[in-house]
């Protein structure tokens, strides 16, 4: 079984990703809300659509028609994360965790292909927090994705990893680098541990760079059960204090520049069917900086994910 993060949702006027594809399937969003809502962008008021889902909270953009994203970039204060009141049973994952996972990416919000970078987060209730940094998006020649990148730290200079903790402040970076390729970047700059790669897109689905995002999101988990099916869940979100994206910026293929809070955004809140929920904030003046809170505090917590695959930016669901 593997967890992945951004699955495709498909909303009932386009599909929408949270973070992670699952697959190839698609999740469905408990509701749309079509409204106009004003935010401050580059010094003048844009209209934002607002939509649910079950899995993303944050904004996604759209580039300009004929045009497509090349980059897209932000940094955050690592939220301090905390089992939420609702945790997995056992049946399929640990029993007694919640999950969260906080990135940037591209495609995924109306398209079928993921290229995203962030960390993923497991809380265990009455134990710890784990904060791994990872990449994932659809290799060439994979058609369901390939299970994300995950590490239990970043690599320093002169050698050996540190771990990332609350209260460290984290770069993130995705980068379309020609002939189908890719870098994905996280740099926590508190500890001065980073972590780059670069990797072909797959074809089936090919990446279309039509959408680029900046997310929270309560991961899911895909697995076979007894009769060899494959089942994608989305896992209970954690607790955690509110996580603040700044300099939430992409570029297009003409060199324009998008905000997260620009004319072409989508505002997302997440609205499971049950447990906790997450929203996101009007985005600042200037339309680079917002926040993603959920509704009760967060406190501490460890963990270790046992055998499972994460994977993260998979597609938003539906």
């Amino acid at each position: 079984m593997s967890h992945r993060f951004g699955n495709s949702e498909g909303l009932a006027t386009h599909r929408v990703k949270s973070g992670f594809a699952v697959g190839g399937l698609g999740l469905k969003a408990l509701s749309l809300v079509a409204m106009a809502a004003a935010v401050a962008a580059g010094g003048h008021t844009a209209l934002a659509t607002t939509e649910t889902s079950p899995n993303w909270a944050g904004y996604a953009d759209t580039p300009a028609t004929g045009n497509t994203f090349t980059s897209v970039s932000a940094s955050f204060v690592v939220p301090t994360v905390t089992a939420g009141s609702t945790t997995t049973s056992g049946s399929y994952s640990p029993a007694g965790y919640s999950y969260a996972s906080f990135w940037v990416g591209l495609d995924g919000f109306s398209s079928g292909s993921v290229e995203q970078v962030g960390l993923y987060v497991a809380a265990k209730k009455g134990g710890a927090t784990t904060y791994s940094p990872f990449t994932e998006m659809f290799e060439s020649g994979d058609p369901t994705g390939t299970p994300a990148v995950t590490l239990q730290g970043l690599p320093i200079s002169g050698g050996g990893y540190q771990a990332v903790a609350a209260g460290d402040t984290i770069n993130v970076s995705v980068t379309y680098t020609g002939n189908n390729n890719y870098s994905l970047t996280i740099a926590d700059t508190t500890s001065g541990g980073s972590y780059s790669t670069s990797l072909a897109g797959g074809n089936n689905p090919a990446p279309q760079r039509s959408s680029a995002e900046w997310i929270a999101e309560a991961p899911s988990l895909v697995y076979t059960n007894s009769q060899h099916q494959q089942v994608s869940v989305i896992l209970p979100l954690a607790n955690f204090t509110p996580i603040t994206f700044t300099n939430a910026v992409a570029t297009d293929s003409a060199s324009g520049t998008y905000n997260a809070g620009g004319p072409n955004s989508t505002q997302i809140n997440l609205v499971p069917s049950s447990g906790l929920g997450a929203q996101a904030s009007n985005v600042s003046v200037g339309g680079t900086e917002f926040t993603v809170a959920t509704p009760e505090p967060a406190a501490l917590g460890l963990m270790s994910v046992g055998g499972l695959a994460i994977l993260f930016g998979r597609r938003k669901r539906h």
